[in-house]
Formats: structure tokens, sequence, C-alpha cells
């Protein structure tokens, strides 16, 4: 069994307690092993501390640009350099919504990825679950780009969207 599939494995089964061996993995799959784990639903340190340290580490391993490819209002949207896969999907976009400091309402702490489908999207669905995060799949990068705002060039296809943060905990 490969590295890739026993993590897919944990965490899939494992849900939202999965203890991940991250040094067992190489460089770029470590940090994807780690982008799993941040996107759990944990009270403490919290999701959006989690998928900050997760972003701080993509930029030092030069996976992300250290600047955001946009910025929308609480969310920075980082393009990946290096070609990743996530759970048999390439990855294409990182995000992370946050908040330094109060500036007014509706922020909703956490993160989420974008993703161009290879195939089915069960094991995003079975995550998404485990883990109280939404998944919303798109027929093409316009239509993702039309209801996201976010613009970027990447092959055409079919792309899925991840978000982590603390309102699709609430559904």
């Amino acid at each position: 069994m490969t590295a890739i599939r026993k993590l897919r494995a944990l965490v899939l089964l494992a849900g939202v307690s999965a203890a991940i061996d991250v040094h067992a993995l190489p460089q770029g799959d470590e940090a994807v092993a780690k982008l799993l784990q941040a996107l759990r639903p944990v009270p403490t340190p919290g999701r959006q501390k989690n998928i900050g340290a997760v972003l701080r580490e993509f930029k030092e391993q030069s996976l992300i640009p250290f600047r955001p490819l946009i910025r929308v209002d609480y969310t920075d949207y980082y393009r990946v350099r290096s070609k990743l896969r996530f759970l048999g999907h390439d990855l294409v976009l990182l995000e992370g919504e946050y908040m330094t400091k109060y500036a007014g309402c509706c922020v909703s702490e956490g993160g989420g990825l974008v993703v161009r489908l290879q195939g089915s999207t069960s094991e995003l669905a079975e995550l998404a679950a485990a883990n109280r995060c939404t998944l919303h799949e798109y027929e093409s990068l316009e239509k993702y780009q039309r209801e996201s705002n976010v613009s970027f060039e990447a092959p055409s296809g079919r792309y899925a969207e991840l978000s982590c943060r603390a309102r699709d905990e609430d559904k």
C-alpha cells in the first residue's frame, strides 16, 4: 500500500481524530497530510490557527507564494505552485479565512481548498461529512470563478471546493 493510500485510509477511518505520521511521507505529501489534519474541527487552537500554520509551512516549502493570489473580504487565496494531489485530485488553490482584528461581521474562521477533479468525488464527500465541512462541485473552472469571484488560470475540467470553516460546522 502506498503512503498516500495509507493516508487516505487513516483519514477516512479515523474521521476527526486522524493520527497521521507525516514524517514518513515525502515533503509535498507531508504538507498535504498536515493540510488534512488542519481541516478537522477542533476546539483548541481552532481551525483558523491550524490552517494558518499549514499555510506558513506551504510557504516555507515554496508550495504556495508568500503573498496570496487574491484577498476577498477576510479570505486569502493561494495558487498551489507544485503538482500536489489531494485524495486523488489535483490541488489547485488553498484558502485561509481569518480575523486578526474585528472590523465588522461575517468572518467564518477556517480554511478550504479547490481541486481539479480526477474521477469520483466520493472520498472528498466522505472527508467533508466526517469533518463537518462543505463540498461544492463545479462543472467547470469558469463556473467556480463566477460563483467565488476568484480568478486564476488553470486547465479546463471539473472542479470542487472543500470548505472547512466555522459556518460549515453549523450545517
